[in-house]
């Protein structure tokens, strides 16, 4: 009887890259070649990852956090005040941000590809809407599936 242990013989592949410059998006075998809509699919993936995390959190701490620039966590932050920080050029394009508790923060532009352009007339960025971004996971996989 063994006591659960495996044994491994060859080295772990390396890991897939996350360059959105690279990323053409590759589902179930099938390609999006078309780079604006792989764009907007890991954009939509981002935010879902944030809502799932955010969901998970306790109320106290449910809210956005970025790193300052001494890579000290600053928050949690209504997504009123990040839009705000946002359209005053307060935050930019590769400010660490992240949603709820969790351990990676992403950079801005990857959840808001067109963050340098945002103003107060456009839609808040930092709203997550748990349903909707469940919504837009579900048409990224309705265009991939057979």
């Amino acid at each position: 009887g063994g006591g659960g242990e495996q044994q491994v013989d060859e080295e772990l592949p390396p890991p897939p890259s996350l360059n959105r410059n690279e990323m053409s998006g590759v589902y179930g075998g099938k390609t999006i070649d078309d780079p604006a809509e792989a764009s907007s699919n890991a954009t939509t993936l981002i935010k879902f990852t944030q809502a799932i995390q955010d969901a998970g959190t306790a109320s106290e701490r449910k809210g956005w956090y970025y790193l300052n620039a001494d890579n000290g966590e600053e928050g949690p932050f209504q997504s009123d005040w990040m839009h705000s920080w946002l359209k005053d050029k307060a935050l930019n394009a590769d400010t660490l941000i992240r949603c709820g508790d969790g351990p990676t923060f992403i950079t801005l532009k990857s959840m808001i590809p067109n963050c340098d352009e945002v103003t107060e007339e456009d839609d808040n960025p930092f709203d997550l809407d748990f349903a909707k971004e469940v919504e837009g996971v579900m048409d990224i996989l309705e265009k991939v599936g057979d």
